[in-house]
């Protein structure tokens, strides 16, 4: 059998486990018993990394950071590392190089280095990059904004104009009342994903889901259906380890929002990514 996913407690997701193989193939479309899968990334593999102690990592961890203070509070740096890591990846796979300008950790990898899990020490040096451009404030990266602004300086500094990466914002404010619907929420997700996009997920409260945290950020890699109209479920990377989280109820239980972002290169349409249109993220969002 394949490694699981960092530890065995985590790597299960509609009761079964996830190796590398079954992870390859999320893209698949393949339903898990009455749960339909809706989109997804195409290479959610791409996301696997090799950590010091051995063990397979679904996107980097902020425990990797060297300083106490940054894997404190790096969550936000962390998930902006991966997510611009991804899309420069597909940068590289379909030959846009100004979208694999997003990562240059890549140009000292061949493709058949980059065909197995990236190192810790590799991706670290990554991170470090992204602390300068996402850097929390004494109180974290608590605003969507903050991580939205951060990766679009990285992608200028990169050569990349305005026009080149377009920001899309979601908010989830604290008032239930002004909330998204959960079908708004929904369509913003299959909209990012159709377009091989990851989305940035801010979570304020974890409204007791007890497989998420408060005051934290995370990777949304694939989006699925359940039975009913309000059984909506992700599947992200959180620090390193792949989790199944009902965004369905954490729409209605969270106490304090948070809010979901994704970016576009300008050579992908939007012409597939329906249902869901989206405004770009203006400067005060």
């Amino acid at each position: 059998m394949k490694p699981e996913i960092k530890q065995a407690e985590t790597a299960a997701v509609f009761n079964a486990e996830i190796t590398y193989q079954q992870l390859a193939e999320e893209a698949l479309r393949r339903p898990y018993g009455q749960w339909q899968y809706l989109a997804g990334l195409s290479h959610p593999e791409w996301l696997l990394l090799q950590g010091q102690d051995g063990q397979p990592y679904f996107g980097c961890d902020q425990d990797w950071y060297r300083d106490f203070w940054q894997r404190l509070s790096g969550c936000g740096p962390s998930v902006s590392s991966n997510l611009t890591y991804y899309l420069a990846r597909t940068g590289r796979e379909r030959q846009e190089a100004e979208t694999a300008a997003l990562c240059p950790l890549l140009q000292s990898f061949t493709d058949a280095k980059l065909r197995q899990p990236l190192p810790e020490t590799a991706f670290l040096r990554h991170m470090e990059r992204l602390w300068t451009y996402v850097t929390p404030s004494k109180h974290g990266t608590y605003r969507v904004n903050m991580l939205v602004q951060g990766v679009l300086r990285l992608a200028t500094d990169r050569g990349l104009s305005p026009e080149q990466l377009q920001a899309h914002a979601l908010e989830v404010p604290e008032t239930l009342a002004l909330r998204p619907s959960l079908e708004q929420i929904r369509d913003f997700l299959i909209t990012a994903l159709r377009q091989d996009s990851p989305v940035a997920f801010l979570n304020l409260h974890n409204g007791n889901l007890d497989n998420l945290d408060s005051w934290h950020w995370t990777l949304i890699t694939s989006v699925w259906q359940g039975p009913e109209p309000e059984a909506l479920t992700v599947i992200l990377s959180d620090s390193g380890v792949l989790r199944r989280v009902d965004l369905g109820l954490w729409r209605t239980a969270s106490l304090l929002g948070g809010g979901l972002a994704y970016f576009v290169p300008r050579t992908r349409t939007q012409t597939d990514a329906q249902p869901g249109q989206t405004q770009p993220a203006g400067p005060d969002r």
